[in-house]
């Protein structure tokens, strides 16, 4: 009898922590999301973004693009013409989403619109 009990106790133990931890989980659908810095980055796309070609020597090394204000991003698609350290450009992006990259530096990014404003000296070409 108390092996039943107690078989009966620790299954009603384990539903009630199985239902208390989906309704913990679910958001709360009065509160609003909060900005995101992602949300930002997606309102500034359709706006000129102006960074520098940076040469990151990480993961085999790679080129990212950084904003005067410390912004950092990962282009998917930078022209080679403008892959040199220094090189300043203008653009507009689309964030890409659900992908991950080996290199986990800045925000991994479509560019579209690109400008060159000053092209840096490659000094490999000298």
């Amino acid at each position: 009898m108390n092996v039943r009990l107690n078989t009966i106790v620790i299954k009603h133990c384990c539903i009630s922590v199985a239902l208390l931890s989906l309704v913990a989980c679910q958001p709360s659908e009065d509160k609003a999301m909060p900005e995101t810095d992602m949300t930002k980055q997606t309102q500034e796309t359709s706006k000129m973004m102006t960074a520098t070609v940076k040469y990151i020597a990480i993961e085999g090394g790679f080129y990212g693009l950084e904003t005067a204000d410390g912004q950092q991003f990962l282009p998917r698609n930078l022209n080679k013409n403008y892959q040199t350290d220094g090189t300043v450009i203008r653009f507009t992006f689309e964030p890409v989403e659900g992908v991950m990259t080996t290199q986990q530096w800045g925000t991994l990014v479509r560019l579209s619109d690109v400008e060159l404003v000053n092209k840096a000296v490659d000094e490999s070409e000298l």
